[in-house]
């Protein structure tokens, strides 16, 4: 089994120790994998270099969230406010193949910097999430022309967009 030290100034680490995976605590086991998840989706998504700690910390946030949201495989979730598609990934990520989700935002497909909703959306439509993602621009979900059949979704999410509120 390979030995690995971090070889970090004394100030960031007090001990220099061995990392085992069979002497990991179910704690690290479980950041282990969510790392692991973080990474993926991140490598599905349209990033700036300059953005990419940022956006590594907020998809870890989403991760966190939709673990308290209990998110399941297969679920068919419609995501309110989807803009460029952060939220989306991670649920898509968690819904598995067999679940969807239906994003929704108001904005046009050109709205965004540095990279647009629309070539955002473009990107995850893309990735090997693409099969479980819909995402729909300048979609009112107030209008009185949208009709969901009753228990189409097995849940909705609004995050991260509640500053768009008049």
């Amino acid at each position: 089994m390979p030995h690995y030290t971090f070889d970090l100034p004394p100030y960031l680490i007090q001990v220099k120790k061995p990392i085992n995976e069979l002497e990991w605590s179910a704690e690290q086991i479980e950041e282990n994998k969510q790392n692991e998840m973080v990474e993926y989706i991140l490598g599905l998504m349209e990033l700036s270099p300059k953005a990419a700690l940022v956006q590594r910390v907020q998809t870890r946030h989403r991760l966190n969230l939709a673990e308290f949201w209990a998110i399941e495989k297969g679920s068919r979730i419609l995501e309110i406010g989807c803009g460029q598609g952060d939220t989306t990934a991670v649920l898509a990520y968690l819904v598995g193949e067999e679940g969807l989700v239906y994003g929704v935002d108001i904005a046009p497909p050109d709205y965004g910097s540095p990279f647009t909703v629309g070539d955002s959306a473009a990107q995850l439509k893309k990735s090997s999430l693409g099969k479980q993602i819909s995402m729909n621009f300048e979609f009112d979900v107030l209008s009185s022309l949208v009709n969901f059949p009753d228990s189409h979704f097995d849940m909705i999410v609004f995050s991260h967009s509640s500053w768009y509120l008049k």
